[in-house]
């Protein structure tokens, strides 16, 4: 067979994920860090034999593709909602943290006085004076990782369906901190905040971003009898 087109967009659509069923549930507690459990939680089920979409989600494009071309996509950013335990400590005397190192997934996050900050300024709107440094406190931190693949797809124009044959992975690890102690009013605080406003770091599977690459492995296992190629944490 030979490929008749070749398109490559980035696709932003919660249409890519409507054929995946994602693990049930929320874990409402952070589990520990290791990668046999990272492999056992972050984790979907794609129920088709190839991922596809319709060609409504490309928007304002009027041409329909012609039979057999190819396009690489980029899917939306999800997650499953776990999370994974980084450093935790607790002292008698909470401001004995102020100087420790919190990382997550090997990555350095923040000092124990930054966390505290970020707590009782951003999440309990408390100001510095209230918090009682000489007291007992606790300060964890853990992270999450949300995730997007890059797909080598080919149009079958008789189904009108985009079928998947390359499937490769990039995550992004966010971290969240976690700090219990009192206040200079006698109450025990408790907070969190998820750092959100960027990842702390990403990686990504070989050739994520090697256009070329997954087009041409697309048109070869397209014309092979080849199982789809998959390189993800999560599948």
């Amino acid at each position: 067979m030979k490929i008749k087109k070749i398109i490559s967009i980035t696709l932003l659509s919660a249409m890519m994920l409507s054929n995946f069923t994602f693990a049930d549930g929320l874990y409402k507690e952070s589990i520990p860090f290791t990668q046999e459990n990272v492999e056992k939680n972050e984790v979907y089920e794609n129920k088709n034999e190839d991922i596809y979409i319709s060609n409504e989600a490309f928007g304002t494009r009027s041409v329909e593709p012609g039979d057999e071309a190819v396009q690489v996509v980029t899917t939306n950013l999800w997650t499953t909602g776990n999370t994974y335990e980084g450093t935790s400590k607790q002292s008698s005397t909470l401001s004995n943290l102020f100087t420790t190192s919190f990382t997550v997934a090997g990555y350095y996050l923040n000092s124990g006085l930054n966390i505290i900050k970020d707590v009782s300024y951003i999440s309990l709107n408390l100001q510095w004076n209230e918090v009682a440094l000489s007291s007992p406190g606790v300060i964890k931190v853990s992270h999450s990782y949300s995730y997007t693949s890059r797909l080598g797809q080919v149009y079958n124009a008789a189904t009108r369906n985009w079928n998947t044959k390359v499937d490769i992975e990039k995550r992004y690890i966010y971290a969240h901190e976690y700090a219990s102690f009192k206040s200079t009013d006698g109450l025990t605080r408790t907070g969190t905040y998820d750092k959100l406003d960027s990842p702390i770091a990403t990686e990504a599977k070989a050739y994520y971003n090697d256009t070329n690459w997954i087009i041409d492995r697309t048109y070869a296992i397209h014309n092979s009898t080849s199982f789809p190629y998959v390189d993800a944490w999560t599948h």
